[in-house]
């Protein structure tokens, strides 16, 4: 028998073996996908056997007892299936997720970055490698990981989210924000409101896209007041002095079932402000006050203890639904502050407005009219947000206005205050990212 027909029958004895290791392969695949795992063990296990040189059969038998959580047993499996052949990336990816699981990540981030080295445009390699860093206290490398998935994808929002949220324990609440945004956008607003969805597309450079949205949105319910507002305030022209009443009072009786909920998650700091000032500056239940912008009453809450008379004020009839639950109140009613402060009798101790005058832009006005409102030597509390320019106030994307320090003193002045404490101060926090606003008390001349 010459060289040649030998070399043909080893040939074809190797295909006949090639062949029937594939038959039997995929018959154990079949019995594992139909879910019957222990037959599908069984023949795994056998082909290891049969198979020794054949990394695939142990990959997959591996694969079966990480299903299980089984996971030293798949460890080793894997392991030994990578000594028999270490070029596939997706493999060496599957045993970092067991060695996570196992709790061993030193060698989950080893597997994970040979992964990357044979196939480094797997965007969810980079996540899961930015997972592993972080769990092992290395956020450097983590955000290396994140920034990489996020390049790889752009698109897609998880590693937008993940860096946001790094970037939280970190303290750069900017970057925070920016890739909260980001993560918003590419996720197409899913799971966002419309406005959220809006603010995240002007917040990433997509002026035009969140104009579009705004528009289509109004021409959806030309009846609704939100999108109409924040036209205005993306546009930047036309800006009302104030949000219309319909405006407030939609937003409001839309927010009140949750309402008091969702500040203790934004960690909203009005009520804690308003009781520590009163205790150190006032004596309890000799006063007259009235809470303007009232909403659920959590600052009620702050203000009963010093009250002899407590009232509140709010556009939302369902957020004074929420108030009169409370039982602090002894008189709720349903008006714009405006309204009801030229209609007050001004004999008020106290007026209180946490959270509120950010619904205001021209605040000459209402300041003249608590001024009005309050007998000589009366307390006026509120809060604004931040804002860092020289005009007076603008309206943001948030809908809400900002108003700058300097404006807000010369208007108290004005009206007949005098400023016992301006202090800049986190009102509550957005995206887990601090909002800055100022806490203000002023008390009106006279005494």
């Amino acid at each position: 028998m010459n060289h040649h027909c030998t070399d043909r029958i080893a040939h074809g004895e190797k295909s006949a073996k090639m062949a029937a290791f594939e038959e039997r392969l995929h018959a154990a695949a079949g019995k594992h996908l139909a879910g019957a795992t222990a037959a599908a063990e069984i023949l795994y296990r056998e082909l290891v056997e049969d198979f020794p040189e054949k990394a695939q059969a142990r990959h997959y038998l591996g694969f079966l007892l990480q299903q299980q959580g089984r996971l030293a047993e798949a460890a080793e499996e894997m392991e030994a299936s990578l000594a028999l052949d270490e070029g596939h990336a997706e493999r060496h990816f599957s045993l970092a997720m067991v060695h996570s699981g196992l709790g061993h990540p030193h060698l989950a981030e080893k597997a994970l970055r040979r992964a990357i080295e044979l196939d480094p445009q797997q965007y969810f390699y980079h996540t899961n490698l930015g997972a592993i860093c972080e769990q092992s206290g290395k956020p450097e490398q983590a955000e290396s990981s994140y920034l990489e998935a996020a390049e790889i994808s752009p698109e897609i929002a998880d590693a937008h989210f993940l860096l946001a949220e790094l970037y939280l324990r970190l303290g750069r609440h900017a970057d925070a924000r920016k890739r909260n945004w980001l993560g918003i956008a590419a996720s197409h607003g899913k799971g966002f409101s419309k406005m959220v969805h809006a603010q995240s597309l002007h917040e990433t450079g997509k002026m035009e896209e969140a104009c579009s949205l705004l528009e289509k949105w109004h021409a959806e319910e030309p009846d609704h007041p939100v999108p109409i507002h924040l036209l205005c305030a993306y546009r930047g022209d036309e800006i009302p002095e104030r949000c219309s009443e319909n405006y407030v009072e939609r937003t409001f009786d839309a927010f009140a079932e949750n309402f008091d909920n969702v500040l203790g998650r934004l960690k909203y700091s009005g009520p804690a402000l308003v009781k520590a000032f009163l205790e150190e500056t006032l004596p309890a239940g000799q006063f007259d006050i009235l809470d303007l912008g009232c909403g659920t009453g959590l600052t009620g809450a702050s203000l009963k203890p010093h009250a002899s008379l407590l009232e509140g004020v709010d556009l939302s009839a369902k957020m004074l639904e929420k108030a009169r639950e409370r039982g602090i109140y002894d008189r709720l009613h349903r008006s714009d502050l405006s309204d009801f402060l030229e209609r007050d009798a001004g004999s008020r101790d106290i007026v209180v407005s946490m959270d509120t005058l950010i619904y205001l832009g021209h605040l000459e006005p209402v300041i003249g009219l608590v001024a009005a409102s309050l007998k000589p030597g009366g307390w006026f509390l509120f809060s604004t947000e931040c804002l860092e320019e020289e005009v007076p106030y603008r309206l943001d994307i948030s809908g809400r206005y900002r108003h700058s320090p300097a404006f807000l003193r010369k208007i108290l002045e004005e009206k007949g205050f005098e400023i016992a404490r301006f202090e800049e101060v986190t009102i509550r926090m957005e995206s887990g990212s601090p909002i800055r606003g100022h806490f203000v008390c002023a008390r009106k001349r006279g005494e």
